[in-house]
């Protein structure tokens, strides 16, 4: 049967048209994957020490291509709402994330190189001495085979489920006791003890 040079033109059309979409897909997959190669870090910069008195978290997340350092404030008079309050760029990826000893902000160690982030999100100069090195510290937690997490806090074990909790890489005590954060590779989530 002799193809005409429409039913050729059809045919050639759809074909392109197919290798088109593959190719996008392709595209936006590999964004995606892009995007979820990094881990998110977090440490907590402010406890809680009363109801009115909101945790802040930094948190370093990549974000269509940007390092992002970005400060949340956990409002416990809001059902525990996140809320971004400042955020900045960063050039690279940080190794590490550290809290200040006395003040409220933010080191980063990005090649080598320790830097330190004000509440504001501002670079200032620091002495290295202020870096408390134990605030990244996560509580001790054990992953049950029934999908559940185990943590001991202040000699008692707690345990809650959560549907990706094999992505899990650290639970960190945001208040005196009942307020906690749990990060996973590319999310946090608030945890409420009761």
């Amino acid at each position: 049967m002799n193809e005409t040079n429409r039913q050729k033109a059809t045919r050639i059309t759809i074909i392109f048209l197919s290798i088109m979409l593959v190719g996008i897909g392709f595209f936006l997959q590999q964004k995606e994957t892009e995007n979820t190669e990094y881990e998110m870090k977090a440490v907590v910069i402010h406890r809680s020490e009363k109801l009115e008195d909101s945790p802040i978290v930094a948190v370093y997340r990549r974000l269509n291509g940007k390092h992002l350092l970005i400060l949340y404030e956990i409002d416990r008079m809001d059902k525990n709402r996140f809320k971004a309050i400042k955020e900045v760029e960063i050039d690279n990826e940080p190794i590490r994330l550290l809290a200040d000893r006395n003040k409220i902000g933010v080191w980063t160690l990005v090649q080598k190189k320790w830097t330190f982030y004000n509440a504001k999100l501002i670079k200032e100069k620091r002495d290295t001495f202020y870096r408390d090195d134990h605030s990244n510290k996560t509580l001790p937690y054990r992953l049950e085979s029934d999908g559940k997490v185990k943590f001991q806090l202040k000699n008692e074990t707690f345990q809650f489920k959560i549907a990706d909790y094999e992505n899990i890489t650290g639970i960190y005590s945001l208040s005196d006791g009942n307020l906690l954060f749990v990060l996973l590779k590319n999310d946090i989530k608030v945890l409420v003890l009761k």
